[in-house]
């Protein structure tokens, strides 16, 4: 059967997704045809004309939260059109399952792990059986829903095929050369969703899993070879988080790919020994969260337990083994003062990072600090494709315009005693992101990019 992946992207920010990747690639692997439309801006006609030209028999969705309600509004179109079958998954499906009970013109969401349940659907369907008893979804019949009870998770990530970059755009997967060889997370940050998802798979399976080292090499290989990008991007959320991992791995890697990379770490998990394997394996640079230089707003409202002085050591050791760093900030948070965003800012001054990233917040439900920001009536808009420009919070400590004066000049705040011209160059850069010209320009550029 022929599988139409649509899968909408946040801010034109087109990147591979593996866990997509890896439902392709178990299709694939069971002689099913699948491919992926990446939608890169919200007009219909494009959708309907990759129907019209790839004819699937099923039609499979990837739902961010803030895409839910474009998503419902598509799926509606497609099934009068089309009457494909539709199902759902993504993150929001697994958090937020009701929200099937909001439309009947999707067939199923899908509320855990997606590659076996969806290709067990497709099996059925192929044979003209009844796929409603199939676990890890629910759907619709007979005018009430079937709650299906959730699988196991895949424990041994060694038994799937490695994800498939085939189904998707060329130029998406090359855009961002991204490999991820893990699943979960140990910690549970407010802004993330990991908490919720620790509750919702427990006893389903253990947390943390990791494709072996060995396995991990083979798919970079094969990566490169396919690809030949210039660098690569390791995704997973603390690339660091098992050390013998991380030793095996980084041992092959030096002799067997060689490519300079970048990875996600954190304090905790960064020491001297830590530094020196991923140096001495090609590592180029290494980002790490801050998201606040307030300690007690840290540890009160996200739920990272890191002191200031673990932060400064661990980009002191990464600048002393000679790696670039990354430091990843958010202003605009709840109950976020003036005097914590200055202090995020006198931190980055302290620990001078290679590159700094800030982003406003942006409340996702089902995360604690999203849930706070709604239950303490701070969101001024529940849905926002954009959200990388303005606040949809309404704070009482801070204002819109103060929000976005940060947002602007942080970079410029960091870098100006210490790189004056870097610094302007920053400053310049935010203040053209955040034009309307701009803007207008990412909206023409993801327009022609999807009719390409």
């Amino acid at each position: 059967m022929k599988v139409l992946f649509l899968f909408p992207i946040i801010e034109n920010l087109a990147a591979f997704n593996s866990g997509v990747g890896s439902i392709a690639a178990v299709l694939k692997q069971n002689h099913h045809d699948v491919r992926v439309y990446v939608i890169r801006n919200t007009s219909y006609h494009a959708i309907k004309k990759e129907i019209e030209d790839y004819k699937p028999d099923v039609l499979a969705i990837s739902c961010y939260t803030n895409y839910w309600s474009y998503i419902k509004e598509t799926a509606a179109r497609i099934k009068r059109d089309f009457n494909l079958p539709i199902f759902v998954g993504g993150k929001h499906a697994i958090l937020f399952p009701n929200c099937l009970t909001e439309t009947k013109d999707i067939d199923g969401l899908c509320v855990g792990e997606g590659e076996y349940s969806l290709l067990n659907i497709i099996k059925k369907l192929e044979r003209g059986e009844d796929y409603r008893d199939v676990k890890n979804f629910w759907f619709w019949r007979d005018g009430k829903i079937i709650r299906n009870e959730l699988d196991d998770l895949v424990v041994d990530l060694n038994t799937l095929p490695f994800p498939d970059r085939s189904a998707f755009p060329r130029h998406v997967v090359l855009s961002y050369p991204n490999l991820m060889f893990s699943r979960g997370c140990p910690y549970s940050c407010a802004y993330c969703c990991n908490s919720r998802l620790k509750q919702i798979f427990l006893g389903k399976g253990p947390v943390i899993r990791i494709r072996g080292a060995d396995s991990a090499i083979e798919e970079t290989e094969r990566f490169v070879k396919e690809y030949h990008p210039t660098h690569l991007c390791f995704d997973d959320d603390s690339f660091t988080k098992d050390k013998q991992w991380l030793t095996d791995f980084c041992r092959q890697y030096r002799q067997r790919v060689g490519l300079p990379y970048y990875c996600n770490t954190r304090p905790e998990l960064f020491d001297e020994e830590t530094a020196i394997i991923l140096r001495d394996s090609g590592c180029r640079s290494i980002s790490i969260g801050i998201e606040s230089g307030d300690e007690e707003y840290r540890k009160k409202y996200l739920n990272r337990y890191m002191l200031n002085e673990h932060i400064i050591t661990a980009f002191a050791l990464a600048k002393k083994h000679g790696l670039e760093t990354s430091s990843f900030n958010m202003v605009g948070m709840p109950h976020e003062t003036e005097a914590s965003v200055l202090k995020t800012i006198e931190l980055n001054r302290i620990i001078q990072p290679t590159d700094v990233q800030v982003s406003i917040y942006y409340p996702f439900p089902g995360t604690p600090l999203g849930d706070l920001s709604y239950r303490e009536g701070f969101v001024t808009k529940k849905q926002s494709f954009n959200f990388i420009n303005k606040s949809v919070l309404k704070l009482p400590d801070l204002t819109q315009s103060q929000i976005i004066h940060f947002a602007k000049t942080f970079q410029y705040e960091v870098f100006k005693k210490t790189d004056y011209r870097k610094a302007v160059y920053l400053l310049l850069r935010r203040w053209f992101i955040f034009s309307p010209v701009y803007q207008t320009y990412k909206r023409i550029q993801g327009y022609f990019v999807t009719n390409a």
